[in-house]
């Protein structure tokens, strides 16, 4: 099952995260990119001050503004702690600490909201929430996460908007030619889409033409939308594709279709539109 953080479980977590964490910092410091968005809400949480690891490697300080400086320099403390969304191996923040050690008037501390279960065999993270079986996948970064090479995915309503129009026509042809690019994706493994075989051509090229790196396309092989339609079995085609595959996940726009993929399949889909993963996993 595929270990899945939602940005609603990543609110909570920050939130119970923030009761582990010294009460008297002298600041945080995130580790860009991922790391920046726990920091930040940990600093409000906390009502301290938080910089990014380059900018305080740069100069040592801190720079917050108004009347937060007095409040910062009446605090007796030194510690400040370093924080990451998650750790792996622990690589990142040993050298993140590397970076931070000309500045021996700071006591730092190390800390991830997730660590991987097993936890890696690093002594770098000194205090961390919860562990997470791997493969993990977050919202807030997943879109560029080397897993999606080894999963199977919608297209519209993922990576394209969904068509203003079905049907067989120029209409059609003009929209998925020039339809708007909904979630960012680097690379993808399989796409299914409903759309049919005859708009291949315009389908590979509005994906090469986004930077769309993916494995393979398959669509389905009506003659026309309306045959399509009255088929109506879009879940259970695709069910079937992730089935007879080694992915490791299926991404669905669709709750209704995501649930009935998933359970046609017995295996994990993750549902764009309400950011759960089907079925429900205990660390999603």
């Amino acid at each position: 099952m595929v270990s899945f953080v939602s940005y609603e479980q990543l609110h909570k977590d920050v939130l119970d995260f923030a009761r582990k964490a010294p009460n008297d910092l002298a600041g945080i410091i995130g580790i860009p990119r991922s790391g920046m968005l726990v920091a930040s809400s940990l600093a409000l949480q906390l009502n301290t001050s938080v910089t990014d690891l380059y900018s305080f490697a740069k100069c040592g300080e801190f720079t917050p503004g108004g009347r937060r400086l007095e409040s910062l320099q009446r605090r007796p403390s030194n510690m400040v702690l370093v924080v990451d969304d998650s750790v792996n191996t622990g690589r990142s923040m040993e050298e993140a600490l590397r970076l931070l050690v000309n500045f021996p008037g700071f006591r730092f501390i190390a800390g991830a909201l997730y660590l991987p279960d097993p936890p890696p065999d690093c002594k770098s993270v000194d205090i961390y929430l919860r562990t997470l079986r791997r493969p993990r996948l977050f919202e807030w970064n997943f879109f560029h996460h080397p897993h999606l090479t080894r999963a199977m995915c919608d297209l519209d309503g993922f990576i394209c908007a969904d068509p203003a129009v079905d049907d067989d026509g120029p209409v059609y042809r003009e929209f998925i030619r020039h339809a708007p690019m909904l979630y960012r994706v680097t690379r993808v493994g399989t796409i299914v889409t409903c759309r049919l075989e005859k708009w291949r051509q315009e389908t590979e090229a509005w994906l090469h033409r986004h930077g769309v790196d993916f494995t393979q396309l398959l669509m389905m092989d009506y003659a026309t939308a309306r045959m399509r339609r009255l088929a109506g079995n879009y879940a259970a085609w695709k069910a079937d594709h992730y089935s007879k595959s080694d992915a490791i996940l299926f991404i669905e726009s669709s709750a209704v279709q995501a649930r009935t993929i998933a359970e046609i399949c017995g295996r994990p889909v993750l549902c764009i539109e309400d950011s759960k993963i089907y079925p429900a996993s205990p660390s999603s």
